[in-house]
């Protein structure tokens, strides 16, 4: 059995489409595990309504809210029933014959992880033109964890939402990072990267993950946010610069890292007025970090010189842009 976890939260326009497409799938022998992170809308009446009509659905609710889609998305992986597990989100939804594909593909390699091509949607769920991988991907490729790691860094060139896993080494692996403290919007910038070092095997088969872009989604973000991302790509920078000797992938991290920064604090620097004192310092206090940081692994750009000043310089002349730190570009 196939146990296919969603993480919910405030999602009741759109978690009936997700539903819908899973118990659509031609693969019979599945369980669908809805995890809600406290919604204050009508997620939960909808959930029910489904799961009234169709016994294979369970409802989770956690008694307090997360802050993220991972503890809840991670909840359901503790408490899945199937041989094999796959999670998708709420607002996503996925191709008739998804589970049946990546079922296929993993009889037929015997890979650890089994990825599926996502294709971009928008609000109402027509594709557009954007998919992972390319079109020229050779889907045919076994792939070790770390071959597959480096095709995520600088971009993304695999997908890892909807992914098919054993359910044994699923749980092992989320057992060990649940207490993690990394529950933002941007927690898959490190978890997935760690699952895939954590494999010896990957294959990627033409299963269609629709992802859905809209006003709601955790890619239109805040300042709040953005400096979470700050939280995530610190540590990620670390396990990367560790774990895979590679000077193009190096460069390709230390891009990563540069433009990160730059989007927090350029963000920071919009929003700053409107702030409350607390958010205004917690972003102040990010930022600096993620200079020190900077700093102290010698994080350049390919070609780009940078003359770097205290983090505290910064903060107290008005935090100055990172476009003020950049001195020129070499050619």
């Amino acid at each position: 059995m196939i146990s296919i976890v969603i993480p919910t939260y405030n999602a009741a326009k759109f978690i009936g489409f997700a539903i819908e497409s899973i118990i659509r799938q031609t693969y019979p022998d599945w369980e669908l595990v809805i995890v809600d992170d406290c919604s204050t809308d009508d997620t939960v009446a909808v959930v029910e309504s489904y799961r009234k009509e169709e016994g294979r659905i369970r409802l989770i609710r956690r008694k307090s809210n997360s802050g993220g889609a991972r503890k809840p998305r991670y909840d359901g992986i503790l408490a899945a029933n199937g041989d094999l597990i796959s999670h998708i989100d709420s607002d996503d939804f996925i191709e008739e014959r998804y589970l049946e594909k990546l079922l296929a593909k993993k009889e037929e390699t015997g890979a650890d992880l089994i990825l599926s091509k996502l294709q971009y949607c928008g609000t109402n769920g027509e594709p557009d033109a954007r998919q992972i991988p390319s079109k020229t991907f050779d889907f045919d490729r076994i792939m070790t964890g770390t071959e597959a790691c480096k095709l995520t860094i600088g971009t993304w060139q695999l997908n890892l939402a909807g992914l098919l896993i054993d359910a044994e080494r699923y749980r092992s692996f989320v057992s060990e990072i649940y207490d993690d403290d990394c529950n933002s919007c941007f927690n898959d910038e490190l978890d997935y990267r760690k699952l895939l070092l954590s494999v010896s095997s990957v294959a990627v088969c033409d299963a269609t993950y629709y992802y859905r872009q809209h006003a709601m989604s955790v890619v239109h973000l805040s300042v709040s946010q953005y400096i979470d991302r700050l939280n995530q790509i610190i540590p990620l920078y670390s396990l990367i610069s560790e774990k895979i000797q590679d000077n193009d992938i190096i460069q390709r991290l230390n891009a990563d890292y540069i433009q990160c920064l730059y989007i927090a604090e350029s963000t920071y620097l919009q929003q700053r007025k409107k702030l409350d004192r607390d958010l205004k310092a917690k972003a102040q206090f990010n930022i600096r970090r993620a200079y020190s940081f900077m700093k102290e692994r010698g994080i350049r750009g390919k070609g780009i010189k940078f003359h770097l000043i205290s983090s505290s310089f910064i903060l107290l002349k008005g935090m100055a842009s990172l476009r003020n730190i950049v001195a020129k570009v070499k050619k």
